[in-house]
């Protein structure tokens, strides 16, 4: 695939999503018409090569792999996308952006639904389809939550930016109780490399490692 990949995501009818962080796109893959197109290119002798389909450049797809993945453009409203989720049940795509944005998309046409603001750093997004709430987690500054609700499928609202912890960028929500797991460290710097003040390296501090529970 062409560009730097990000996350990948599933939608449970066959599509597969995954964020272009240098491209600013968002590609769409047709996983059933790939398998569909494997069956009916089987290997001629159990040694010869897999089947493969590279997208690595657009210009040179064959028509058979053009049909099966689309790339949406996110525009000057996202850069680098950095993470990606989604909502199946309606078709919409939340794709966490560096310049402290999130936008929804159209998961079946890559139209954008609405764009929200996050915070500095943002490095992951998590959706919650039984409460309806969207997680933003930004390890930038001294850290933050963004905490947003979903309305309805193109309806959302930031209802909350929750102080965590500097680096506080990885995130995974437990679907049973709703709950909000991020890591980060303690940074300090190296004492035991020569140095002086102003030279001295910044590197996490022993033991310091940690898990924050946000409790809805």
């Amino acid at each position: 695939m062409p560009g730097r990949l990000g996350f990948a995501q599933t939608d449970g009818n066959g599509q597969v999503f995954v964020n272009i962080v240098n491209r600013n796109q968002v590609a769409r893959i047709d996983a059933q018409s790939i398998a569909s197109y494997l069956r009916a290119h089987p290997r001629q002798k159990p040694e010869a090569p897999a089947q493969a389909l590279d997208w690595s450049h657009e210009s040179r797809l064959p028509n058979t792999a053009q049909s099966n993945m689309a790339l949406f453009p996110l525009g000057a409203d996202c850069t680098e996308p950095r993470a990606l989720a989604i909502d199946g049940k309606h078709g919409r795509l939340f794709v966490a952006c560096n310049n402290m944005k999130m936008v929804v998309l159209n998961a079946s046409s890559g139209d954008m639904v609405t764009t929200l603001n996050t915070g500095p750093g943002t490095d992951a997004v998590a959706y919650d389809p039984d409460r309806s709430m969207i997680y933003v987690s930004n390890g930038g500054a001294q850290g933050s939550l963004t905490i947003i609700h979903q309305d309805q499928a193109d309806t959302y609202a930031v209802v909350q930016v929750l102080p965590t912890r500097q680096r506080a960028r990885t995130l995974a929500v437990d679907p049973s109780t709703g709950e909000v797991f991020l890591v980060t460290d303690l940074i300090g710097v190296n004492l035991n490399e020569p140095g002086s003040i102003g030279s001295l390296k910044p590197a996490p501090a022993t033991a310091s490692f940690q898990v924050l529970v946000v409790a809805n």
